[in-house]
């Protein structure tokens, strides 16, 4: 089995993956001026994982950390 770089990051997080690898990779330099982009399977996890990521930050959601829940199926009145 091939070993990736995030082997070396799963002991230390535990159960926390949601939460707690997206600001760890925030910190890397490598990433520096890159988007994260987290994919969560239902719409309040996304939004709860938004909201918990923006509070470790202490900032709201929409500024470093935001969601966007199936934009394909959300439309404006004026986006035809």
């Amino acid at each position: 089995m091939i070993s990736l770089p995030i082997d070396a990051v799963l002991p230390a997080l535990r159960q926390a993956l949601t939460t707690r690898l997206p600001l760890a990779l925030l910190e890397e330099t490598w990433l520096a001026g890159q988007t994260i982009l987290m994919l969560e399977p239902r719409r309040l996890a996304a939004r709860s994982a938004a909201e918990r990521l923006a509070s470790e930050l202490g900032e709201k959601v929409g500024e470093t950390v935001g969601y966007s829940p199936r934009p394909a199926t959300w439309r404006w009145s004026r986006s035809f």
